[in-house]
């Protein structure tokens, strides 16, 4: 920003975009810079003139005039006196439409006293951008684009271990970080994962309730979906409750016979109540 030129950060839908942008802008003084932000919730209906009323209200409190010319003027004045690096912020902006694009880009252009640009432009959008940008080669050629990856799984367990301390257990952690990069996709598996432990009484999240969660279902969290009770498992193979526990919850020692018995009497159970053969299919 400091070159005053235009960043595009582009990635899927929580993947922390726009947290990554505002988390670095709100490093910048507020005395050297001007940050406006041109986004409103209904996105697709942002407009040249909207962003124009969010330059102008912001650096000078005023409206854009109804002339072309004038206004143009108004925006030129606007930001070539403001001694402040102004940046404007755009999220959601996949959702423009390509003339409002365009209209950017010309902002971007103005010059003042022999100086431009004069300001820096982030727009903040996901993965269609890019393709709405591939026909504005214009503005695609000015830009640095800047595309989120995700998170490492090492930064993933990281992640997850400073927001819920000795909440999950390592391989809980190690699993979450095999299927989720993006802060949504973790936040929302956490949250599936702790609603399983918390049925089954677990004082930290294991390994096999991030697996129900993702839907790799095991057989402790089918007898939890088809309503069947330990008493019905002990009842129907002849074990005690002990070995129930430990074969559904996968610790502890067990024999594989026993280990067998409880899965076929579940298996039948469940074909009893649904009519489904493969039930773990």
């Amino acid at each position: 920003m400091d070159e005053r030129g235009i960043v595009i950060v582009i990635g899927d839908a929580g993947s922390g975009k726009t947290a990554a942008v505002w988390s670095a802008l709100q490093q910048l003084p507020k005395s050297k810079y001007a940050v406006i932000d041109a986004s409103i919730m209904e996105a697709e209906r942002v407009s040249l003139t909207h962003i124009y009323t969010a330059l102008l209200y912001t650096l000078q409190g005023i409206t854009p005039r109804r002339n072309a010319y004038l206004r143009q003027l108004q925006i030129r004045e606007a930001l070539g006196t403001e001694r402040r690096r102004v940046v404007l912020v755009i999220d959601e902006a996949h959702a423009l439409q390509r003339y409002v694009l365009s209209g950017i880009k010309r902002v971007w252009n103005l010059k003042y006293a022999g100086t431009s640009p004069l300001l820096g432009i982030i727009l903040v959008g996901q993965n269609p951008l890019l393709q709405k940008l591939q026909q504005l080669y214009e503005l695609e050629g000015r830009a640095e684009i800047v595309q989120m990856s995700g998170l490492t799984q090492d930064e993933v367990v990281g992640y997850i271990n400073h927001k819920a301390p000795g909440i999950f257990n390592k391989e809980a952690t190690q699993e979450i970080a095999k299927i989720a990069r993006f802060p949504l996709q973790i936040n929302e598996t956490c949250l599936r994962a702790l609603k399983t432990a918390y049925y089954f009484g677990d004082k930290t999240v294991a390994r096999r309730d991030v697996l129900a969660a993702i839907g790799n279902q095991t057989y402790r969290w089918l007898i939890y979906q088809h309503n069947i009770k330990y008493r019905d498992v002990m009842r129907r193979t002849g074990l005690g409750v002990a070995t129930v526990y430990r074969v559904l919850n996968q610790t502890g020692a067990y024999s594989k016979d026993a280990e067998k018995r409880v899965i076929n009497e579940i298996d039948k159970m469940i074909r009893e109540k649904t009519g489904v053969e493969n039930v773990k299919a």
